[in-house]
């Protein structure tokens, strides 16, 4: 072919290989490109590569990680012009969809290959819990990096179910279970004790909650009455005044009312404090002066709490069909224990490092307390919580700053002590909230998919390990083997093939009802 001539369709069909029709359909396509301003622009090799990203982006974004459907999608590329460079029909972009979906999944299996390597000898506190949709979604997530070990469908959440799932799914990552946190569902305990032969921790999150519910309820429930009662009694005794009738009937109800008002709201405030006292207590460390805790300290004061919550809570009602509070009474050995377990770790760590005693006297009680109630005040959101944990951390951080050793320690070693703090201080879980938090953006994916797909799960989990981030910008396989994994969407973009060609819908054959086509005269 020479240059300038325009060469036929006939001769380009034979020099690129493709069928006539479609070499026709492809040149007017370039044509009506050209018609537009930005045409050009995306037939350039740069805007080419640019426009491949943009849709791959759009996809992963908003149709995968979103789960906005493939129609939305369809409309938002027609509405910007890009129907006339790609194919961008709702199908097309399911099948999209569905390459990328592939290709993640492909990603998790290439990354756990080169991440089980790393993962020898990492232990993690594990949380377990499960939701229900279709079927049952079993979820395990290493609590202290966020990263999920387990997330699949399942027929029921029996003890051999979990431990068919989860035994596979640690063994391929070479993790161990150091103990297992999660609701006293027997399944969950065996789980534990027989299936990983590792300490039970019960969910403080749970405990609490179902303690809550029980004793705060019936405050609720009385003042709502007593409240109720004033607002009538004052009523009756401003319907009284104004008739000029005598109202010491009326005011000595009111009277009494007020007082047992005043009352409820003085033990109200009492529970609500000895429930904060019931969570600040399970921490490693005294709130008060950041000394070191044991778990038979622990289980005292828990004790005493709850018996003084039981005194509470009779003087109002003496209903408790669901037994919360003689069930956390039952649990507070296992509670407690979480603390021993945290310090036997922390001293196993120290072992392997020959220090005299002025050194671990210093980082047991001066850099540990800081680092620990750190990130206390980072994770917590209620805020007289977070008051008390910000007044722990300035406390510690002053006691740790007027320490000898904190000043005269050379600077590589200081930091070296200081990563050791922080990551024993994030080893200490006892709540499982976060697995919590997972099923509730299952929940609201699967309402907004209309459904999970046993395609889609993996994905999800895929996404939740790689791709979501932190404050700090660190993903949760990162911060658990220690390394930052490949960018997922870079990955997956260098693997995708070229974007499909758009094609023009065949125009709809318009009725004639006025023509007959059966009869051979009318038809001309």
């Amino acid at each position: 072919m020479r240059a300038g001539v325009p060469a036929s369709i006939r001769k380009l069909s034979r020099a690129t290989g493709i069928p006539k029709s479609s070499v026709d359909r492809h040149c007017k396509a370039l044509q009506k490109q050209a018609e537009s301003a930005a045409g050009t622009l995306w037939e350039q090799e740069v805007g080419q590569d640019a426009l491949h990203r943009l849709v791959l982006a759009v996809v992963f974004v908003f149709g995968i990680k979103a789960g906005v459907g493939a129609d939305r999608l369809s409309e938002f590329f027609h509405r910007v012009h890009l129907d006339r460079h790609i194919g961008c029909s709702a199908t097309t972009l399911r099948r999209l969809r569905g390459e990328l979906e592939t290709l993640i999944v492909s990603y998790a299996r290439e990354q756990e290959a080169q991440c089980q390597s790393r993962a020898e000898g990492i232990e993690i506190c594990a949380g377990v819990d499960e939701t229900f949709f279709e079927q049952v979604i079993l979820v395990m997530m290493d609590l202290e990096s966020g990263y999920l070990v387990l997330e699949d469908t399942a027929e029921d959440r029996r003890y051999a179910t979990w431990y068919e799932r989860a035994q596979p799914a640690l063994a391929r990552l070479g993790l161990t279970v150091r103990y297992l946190v999660s609701a006293r569902a027997q399944a969950l305990v065996k789980l534990a004790l027989e299936g990983f032969s590792c300490p039970s921790v019960p969910d403080v999150f749970h405990c609490l909650r179902d303690l809550t519910k029980v004793v705060g309820g019936c405050f609720h429930l009385k003042l709502a009455r007593v409240e109720e009662k004033q607002v009538q009694a004052q009523h009756r005794l401003e319907t009284l005044q104004a008739k000029g009738k005598a109202t010491a009937v009326e005011q000595r109800l009111l009277a009494h009312l007020s007082n047992e008002a005043a009352m409820l709201h003085t033990d109200q405030t009492r529970s609500q404090t000895l429930l904060r006292q019931a969570t600040t207590t399970l921490h490693p460390f005294t709130l008060a002066e950041s000394r070191r805790q044991s778990a038979a300290r622990v289980e005292t004061v828990l004790g005493q709490t709850v018996a003084e919550l039981n005194q509470l809570r009779r003087r109002y009602t003496q209903r408790d069909n669901t037994q919360a509070v003689a069930k956390f009474s039952r649990q507070i050995p296992a509670l407690a224990s979480v603390i021993d377990l945290w310090w036997q770790g922390v001293e196993h760590s120290l072992t392997a490092v020959p220090l005299d005693t002025e050194t671990q006297y210093w980082l047991v009680a001066r850099v540990l307390p800081a680092y620990y109630w750190q990130q206390q005040v980072a994770k917590t959101k209620t805020p007289v919580l977070k008051a008390a944990y910000q007044q722990a951390f300035d406390q510690a951080t002053d006691a740790l700053a007027h320490h000898p050793l904190s000043t005269t320690l050379a600077p590589g070693i200081l930091e070296r002590w200081q990563h050791w703090a922080c990551e024993w201080a994030g080893k200490f879980q006892r709540a499982s909230s976060a697995v919590e938090g997972r099923n509730g953006y299952l929940s609201q994916l699967n309402h907004c998919a209309r459904g999970t797909s046993t395609q889609r799960l993996p994905v999800m989990t895929v996404i939740h390990n790689v791709d979501l981030k932190r404050a700090d910008g660190t993903t949760a396989a990162e911060r658990l083997f220690g390394s930052a994994p490949p960018d997922l969407l870079d990955w997956v973009v260098a693997r995708m093939g070229p974007l499909p060609m758009p094609r023009k819908a065949r125009p709809r054959a318009k009725p004639k009802p006025l023509i007959l086509q059966t009869c051979p005269a009318l038809r001309g």
